[in-house]
């Protein structure tokens, strides 16, 4: 498979959790002004800034036998970008009653640009039995919710954020596009600005993360 085009001035984050025997990732896109290329002292400098932020939405949600792993971040403006790797340890503190790793909490990233079809949002792998409405088994309980999207106002608070020469953003970017029914690679991907994370209410699943039956 040919590699996906540049996106130009940005980095992609892949942040890793994990519960029990059931791993989790969660992909985020960060566009960075200033001088072309951004060096992996800047990356592992933009960590450090956010870190207990970008973290805090998980602990408060996941289980006691959720645990961070580490988050990899990638500069996307070439194929010879900055790489590196940030050990990312902290543990769930919520309690009652153990959910599959399936269930979970959709974000959604509020962007300018209106189209058809599914916006970019995150999965987390939070919540437990006790945090289903009241009489319901598909909606998160209001009080539950309040808490990620407060911890998501903060973490979204911080930007833009300052690290080196560079003034750092949360994006989305698109890859492809729907031409005559066909889904295709975008010749120059578009990048959009992330101005909000919305927390749903509807109790979500990510069924790739039991694995196949039998695997």
């Amino acid at each position: 498979m040919p590699a996906l085009p540049s996106p130009g001035q940005v980095f992609k984050t892949i942040y890793k959790y994990h519960a029990d025997d059931c791993i989790a990732e969660n992909i985020n896109y960060f566009s960075y002004d200033g001088a072309s290329g951004i060096s992996a002292a800047d990356l592992a400098s933009f960590f450090g800034a956010v870190a207990t932020d970008w973290n805090a939405p998980y602990v408060g949600a996941a289980s006691t036998n959720t645990n961070g792993d580490d988050v990899q971040l990638i500069d996307l403006s070439s194929s010879t970008g900055a790489e590196d790797t940030e050990v990312n340890t902290w543990t769930g503190t919520n309690t009652g009653g153990t959910l599959p790793g399936s269930v979970a909490v959709c974000v959604s990233d509020v962007i300018s640009r209106r189209y058809r079809g599914g916006h970019p949002r995150n999965y987390m792998m939070v919540g437990l039995g006790n945090d289903f409405e009241s009489s319901s088994m598909k909606f998160w309980q209001a009080g539950f919710l309040t808490n990620i999207q407060n911890g998501w106002n903060s973490f979204m608070a911080l930007f833009p954020v300052t690290i080196g020469a560079h003034i750092i953003r949360p994006v989305n970017v698109s890859y492809y596009e729907t031409v005559a029914g066909v889904k295709t690679v975008r010749p120059t991907p578009l990048v959009d600005v992330i101005h909000e994370k919305i927390a749903r209410d509807r109790v979500c699943t990510q069924r790739r993360r039991l694995g196949r039956i039998g695997g």
